[in-house]
């Protein structure tokens, strides 16, 4: 694993790194490496953007560098060796995500039921569904109802 520049017990801020690590500078050699190796073949790959944060060598970074690397090894071996292993990790990586961002999501409309209420965070999962609709259909030329079922859901409100 890379090593980061975090405070240790003596409050250093210089990065350390353990016997068989890998420096960040070699890190993101091999990762520029593994990225032209897969342009030159034309093989799908990823390339990850880390914007906005404080240093090149944080917790984030490394997070989306290490998902890049990860992805596009498995990618570069299935290319070479054809070997469906490597398939299945790339498919339970995916299904491993989605999980991920299901539970996400179940657990911001949670704390959003806990901060605004059941029926307000309610009304808005069902704008939001609405807009989602509308978005995914091909009839994009003429109000979408969402917008006008929020409209006459607000003047119903206001009339009681």
């Amino acid at each position: 694993m890379p090593y980061f520049k975090d405070n240790d017990d003596c409050g250093n801020e210089e990065p350390h790194s353990h016997e068989g690590e890998v420096s960040w500078e070699e890190l993101m050699r091999q990762q520029k490496q593994t990225r032209d190796v897969l342009k030159e073949q034309g093989i799908p790959h990823v390339e990850v953007s880390v914007f906005n944060d404080h240093s090149d060598e944080t917790p984030l970074s490394h997070t989306a560098y290490s998902f890049e690397s990860l992805i596009n090894t498995l990618l570069a071996i299935y290319t070479s060796t054809s070997d469906a292993k490597f398939v299945a990790l790339l498919q339970y990586i995916s299904m491993a995500l989605d999980n991920i961002n299901a539970l996400t999501a179940d657990l911001i409309i949670q704390r959003l039921r806990e901060q605004h209420g059941e029926s307000n965070v309610d009304k808005m999962l069902n704008y939001m569904k609405k807009f989602n609709q509308y978005t995914n259909s091909s009839d994009k030329t003429n109000i979408p109802d969402a917008f006008m079922d929020a409209f006459k859901e607000e003047d119903d409100d206001e009339s009681r």
